[in-house]
């Protein structure tokens, strides 16, 4: 996939982001902005938002999507996906201890594997 294809993807599963998604590439490359930039910029902060206040249920269908992305067995999504997203979720300000149990066994184990013993 290229970012075109990806960022596509996330509006698609996603379409109440589109405005801010028109908003976030309006200024940049259009649909051809890289999706780390939009996943970061967009993603990120849901997730994090939805940790920081334990509202666990309304993210897991954003948890669902990036286990989706890594299903894809697609290189550029699955970097999204575990740069971007997990990565997110791991710096981000709720409880990490909680995170692995809400995600599916793709991002569970990339979880595990870079980020269960970061520090």
């Amino acid at each position: 996939m290229n970012s075109r294809q990806l960022n596509q993807l996330l509006v698609s599963t996603f379409p109440h982001l589109k405005t801010q998604y028109e908003d976030e590439v309006s200024w940049q490359d259009g649909d051809d902005t890289g999706s780390h930039v939009v996943y970061g910029d967009l993603l990120v902060p849901i997730l994090d938002q939805l940790m920081e206040s334990g509202n666990l249920d309304e993210a897991e269908p954003y948890f669902a999507f990036i286990e989706h992305l890594l299903e894809l067995n697609d290189d550029y999504g699955a970097n999204v996906a575990t740069v971007t997203l997990i990565e997110g979720l791991y710096f981000g300000t709720g409880d990490r201890d909680l995170i692995p149990n809400h995600l599916g066994p793709l991002s569970q184990n990339v979880w595990a594997k870079y980020y269960a013993n970061a520090a």
